[in-house]
């Protein structure tokens, strides 16, 4: 079981009353509850100049995150009796059971339970890409009835993982590109440096022997690169890090068990609630396009990553900006046979690889989150990326 709560700008005080599983109102620092294990994730350093108990009330901890997970296990644990949160009436008791040397913020930290691996290569010479977002597993209505290759509609339980809050960046795979080069995969380079398509082209370019990022788009999704160079990034990042599989990518852009139509939820896009998709503003330049007509995003082609709001799992531009590559097999029959477990696609190699979530260019059909495209692993064109995720 995986509940994840943001507790940021979280005063100190007084709980509230609740039902016997109403985990919101737990205070910060709290280590376990009932059947519980609450683990804290400091995002900022304490600081215990003074003793906890002459903490004031309305002290605030800015930002950090509370995860539980259902582990009974870790109350046989002694650092149990190293920090409890007293339930009635008082503010903090920390007891000392296990150490004879005054508590300080280094010993408090070091006692914490280690935080999930971030976003971070298995390197200290390799990128870091943008933070990951912990989704918590669950079970939901996979496909749609739109078109034959999203049916049937069927049950998928995925597990817990790690996805990648943006796309992955010009300026994270030009660090990629110069620690690995721009190999050869499959038959064509891992990105297509000269790939253009009317006023969108791939803005990274190799200058002398160092790849760069043209001034002004490395926060733009890098486009132009095939599943192969996509899949190379991730291994280069170490660790359980991979290409989403296409039951993983459809639950997170669909907002998980509420499975909306589009990340951004039902219904047509307005203002930051909605992506950049085929809009009013492309319909100015590509009269022929199909659009969401009364939509205006401000971007023809790519936009930088994370200029709309996120959808309910806290992810950006799961609907529109740019495909994204998945790391199954395709097969228009799949859901048909697919395990209702963790599915990851085809065993069997077959032609081509899975393309999910839309782009800038396209219509409202495609940017569905049920909508399953086919693609050629070695293919890189003006509108595909990608985003990593990463084992729980």
């Amino acid at each position: 079981m995986c509940r994840k709560l943001d507790l940021r700008q979280t005063k100190i005080g007084k709980r509230k009353r609740g039902g016997t599983d109403a985990a919101p109102f737990l205070y910060p620092g709290t280590l376990f509850r009932d059947t519980y294990t609450y683990q804290i994730l400091p995002t900022f350093t304490p600081s215990f100049a003074t003793a906890p108990h002459e903490m004031a009330e309305n002290q605030t901890l800015k930002a950090f995150i509370i995860y539980a997970r259902d582990d009974k296990a870790f109350k046989n644990q002694p650092l149990r009796h190293f920090c409890l949160i007293v339930r009635r009436g008082y503010l903090f008791l920390f007891l000392l059971a296990i150490a004879a040397t005054p508590l300080t913020a280094q010993s408090f930290e070091s006692a914490l339970p280690k935080a999930p691996p971030t976003n971070t290569p298995s390197t200290s010479s390799t990128a870091s890409p943008d933070n990951l977002v912990l989704v918590c597993g669950g079970t939901f209505l996979m496909g749609s009835i739109e078109s034959s290759e999203e049916q049937p509609v069927h049950s998928v339980t995925v597990s817990d993982f790690y996805m990648g809050k943006y796309e992955v960046s010009n300026a994270e795979f030009v660090k990629f590109l110069n620690a690995k080069g721009n190999q050869t995969e499959g038959g064509v380079t891992w990105i297509n440096l000269e790939g253009k398509w009317e006023d969108e082209k791939c803005r990274i370019y190799l200058s002398g022997s160092t790849f760069k990022v043209e001034s002004g788009y490395e926060n733009n999704p890098v486009i132009y690169v095939s599943w192969y160079g996509a899949s190379a990034y991730c291994q280069w990042l170490g660790g359980q890090y991979r290409l989403p599989t296409e039951a993983e990518w459809e639950y997170a852009a669909g907002n998980g068990k509420r499975h909306t139509e589009y990340s951004w939820g039902n219904g047509d896009p307005s203002g930051k609630k909605g992506g950049n998709v085929s809009d009013i503003t492309a319909k100015e330049k590509f009269a022929s396009w199909s659009a969401f007509e009364n939509y205006t995003d401000g971007y023809i082609y790519t936009a930088p990553v994370g200029q709309f709001d996120a959808n309910d799992l806290d992810l950006y531009d799961m609907s529109g900006n740019v495909w994204e590559w998945c790391s199954d097999w395709y097969d228009a029959e799949y859901y048909k046979n697919s395990p209702n477990k963790d599915p990851k696609g085809p065993t069997n190699a077959v032609d081509y690889r899975v393309l999910r979530g839309g782009s800038w260019g396209h219509f409202p059909g495609n940017c569905r989150v049920a909508n399953r495209v086919r693609a050629d692993p070695a293919g890189r064109n003006y509108d595909v990326g990608f985003r990593v995720v990463r084992g729980y």
